[in-house]
């Protein structure tokens, strides 16, 4: 099983309840990837919480503080710690996490930026989803780079857990901006996101705040202040929006892309069957299908 169908496994279980199946998965999965890794061990911890076993979360807790790992405030406030947050040494584990967090937020968050081999042909910007690392968006449409595109893949500034950040809930817009400006300003770029980046990305190409000449949403996290209506959406800015059935937020992103369509917007609707909020399996494919309409529509 890889880490993307364990993930769903373990938050399909938890879902039902079933946090003895989640943590048997979660025990069972091997890996030396430290991001894997730390995931791995937050989704321990909760599950041992849910299952009443407070000491040997403490204990995961601690080991990993050790190994150099931490998580920050939006992950610790999960309400499935509840039953360990007022233990004396959860709060002094937290603590430490909390202070190496603060001291992540204070590093540079510089965008990633890499080049085709050649004269560019286009630039795709890159906004990753929560919890997320830059690089790992910038892995997924590496494609593009033998395409004569290039890639930057922006660096939210709010620090979830080792190595994973999100982009603030308020002035994400101008961390955007002003990475992009870091970047030197690409001209008319394509932005794409995933999840949370998705739903910045929309924002910014339809409000017109960030010339752009194309969207790219994959698994897009709408929320009540990203649905576009008649007055956020500003340009007509062509959108492709990629998404799976199974996705818990599905009825929003199909809501949106037929409010995009009614304003007039040129639309790419790409729904998969069986897919939850992640990434296709064939996005290679995908990626080259989208960018052959989206230079159609200029």
């Amino acid at each position: 099983m890889g880490f993307a169908k364990l993930r769903h496994f373990v938050f399909s279980a938890h879902g039902k309840g079933e946090y003895q199946a989640a943590l048997d998965a979660v025990e069972a999965y091997e890996t030396s990837d430290r991001d894997e890794i730390a995931d791995l061990t937050f989704w321990r911890m909760c599950l041992l919480s849910l299952a009443g076993r407070t000491d040997e979360a403490i204990d995961e807790f601690a080991r990993r503080l050790d190994e150099g790992l931490w998580w920050g405030e939006v992950l610790l406030d999960d309400k499935d710690l509840d039953a360990v947050r007022d233990d004396p040494e959860w709060r002094r584990l937290a603590a430490i996490s909390l202070e190496r967090a603060v001291e992540a937020s204070t590093g540079p968050a510089e965008p990633l930026d890499v080049s085709p081999d050649g004269e560019p042909t286009g630039t795709l910007v890159l906004l990753h989803g929560f919890g997320s690392p830059p690089h790992e968006i910038l892995d997924r449409f590496r494609p593009a780079l033998g395409w004569g595109y290039r890639l930057v893949a922006l660096h939210g500034t709010m620090p979830v857990a080792t190595g994973r950040f999100a982009w603030p809930p308020e002035g994400a817009d101008e961390v955007v901006i002003s990475q992009l400006h870091a970047a030197g300003d690409p001209e008319r770029p394509i932005l794409c996101g995933f999840s949370q980046g998705a739903r910045i990305a929309a924002q910014l190409a339809w409000s017109g705040r960030i010339a752009t000449s194309g969207a790219f949403l994959t698994a897009p996290a709408f929320g009540p202040r990203g649905m576009p209506t008649a007055d956020s959406v500003q340009r007509p800015v062509p959108t492709a929006i990629l998404a799976g059935d199974e996705d818990w937020r599905i009825d929003e992103i199909r809501q949106a892309a037929g409010n995009l369509e009614a304003l007039g917007v040129p639309v790419r609707y790409d729904e998969r069957p069986g897919l939850s909020h992640d990434w296709p399996d064939d996005f290679a494919e995908t990626l080259g299908e989208t960018l052959d309409w989206s230079r159609q529509q200029v």
